[in-house]
């Protein structure tokens, strides 16, 4: 697991492990929606609240590695 794996690998119902969306760019879009969505950041810039997402995205990548069985 690492953080260029596709997050939807599977393509016309069969695993392909080079499709998709990057997964971290998938955690980081997810994290940008929480982050806006709570209002903090209203008033940050818009690099600001990328970085944040990303950073998440990193630590949710690194965390899922560990987990990964």
């Amino acid at each position: 697991m690492n953080k260029n794996d596709p997050a939807f690998p599977y393509v016309s119902g069969h695993y392909e492990p080079k499709s998709g969306m990057p997964i971290l760019d998938y955690f980081a879009g997810q994290a940008l929606i929480g982050l806006l969505a709570s209002g903090v950041y209203c008033v940050s810039s818009a690099e600001r609240v990328a970085k944040n997402a990303y950073t998440l995205a990193e630590a949710m990548v690194k965390e899922r590695r560990m987990n990964v069985v």
